[in-house]
């Protein structure tokens, strides 16, 4: 429903980024998710989602949303999934854990991995999306290209004196190099700064649909795969295993490599 993502999309899959390889999914945050109970009997009635019983915890309360981002972007299914969850940080009575991690694996080696921790929301959430051409983060709404226009002849004169006279010598020699990150500022998707986190737009989508009677392209196909995939991180964490995609949980996956560039 976000022109950021239906663009972001489109861009991938004509190939603007090369073929993705990686997908670095995660929602952070920082509470404890606890609401107030007026007496103790009411507990796991209004604090449900903290209770096995009741809830799967972080897999389905967020991963379903970025996991169906990930397979969109890549237009295929994973074969796989292997998870770790603990909890390290809100040790009061819950049975869910507060900091898991999942990865996914793909038939072409591609990898996707998801993950959260409630105790930190430094990071935020996002979806890092790796080509070897270029970057996509379309929750901040902006793109990367691994290469970028050199500087002016003038600045880069400035900046071979100063790291001439100020640079520092490396010891291990030329080979070395630090991989920290790109400065790269990149751009906007669409041209500007998001000014919403979406929830509009799903509302927006919804009353379009029941006015014309039509449902959003693929709707319940990509809602039952990113149900899917959920539940099957959540057993690969509990069990401490290897999932395989059931195959009888396959259906017909749409295919999204002719999807026109939406205009600006």
């Amino acid at each position: 429903f976000d022109p950021r993502y239906i663009k972001a999309m489109a861009m991938i899959h004509h190939g603007l980024f090369g073929p993705v390889n990686c997908i670095h999914a995660f929602w952070n945050r920082n509470g404890d998710w606890r609401r107030p109970v007026p007496s103790p009997e009411l507990e796991k009635h209004i604090n449900w989602r903290l209770y096995k019983e009741r809830s799967k915890g972080l897999m389905t309360e967020l991963a379903c949303h970025q996991l169906q981002v990930g397979t969109w972007a890549l237009g295929t299914l994973p074969e796989t999934v292997m998870g770790h969850g603990a909890l390290t940080s809100w040790k009061d009575g819950r049975e869910v854990y507060d900091n898991i991690n999942t990865i996914y694996t793909f038939d072409k080696g591609e990898m996707m991995t998801w993950g959260s921790d409630i105790a930190n929301k430094f990071y935020g959430l996002e979806e890092q999306i790796l080509g070897n051409l270029g970057t996509l983060e379309p929750e901040r709404g902006k793109f990367y290209y691994e290469t970028i226009d050199p500087a002016p002849a003038f600045l880069q004169l400035i900046n071979k004196w100063e790291n001439d006279i100020f640079g520092a010598i490396p010891f291990a020699g030329t080979s070395w190099a630090p991989e920290t990150a790109n400065q790269n500022k990149g751009e906007y998707i669409l041209g500007k700064e998001p000014d919403n986190d979406g929830t509009s737009l799903n509302l927006f989508a919804f009353i379009e649909a029941v006015i014309t009677g039509k449902q959003p392209h693929r709707i319940a196909e990509e809602g039952y795969y990113a149900s899917i995939l959920c539940l099957l991180g959540h057993e690969a964490i509990t069990n401490g295993t290897i999932m395989d995609f059931p195959a009888e949980y396959k259906i017909d996956y749409p295919s999204y490599n002719t999807q026109a560039l939406p205009k600006e």
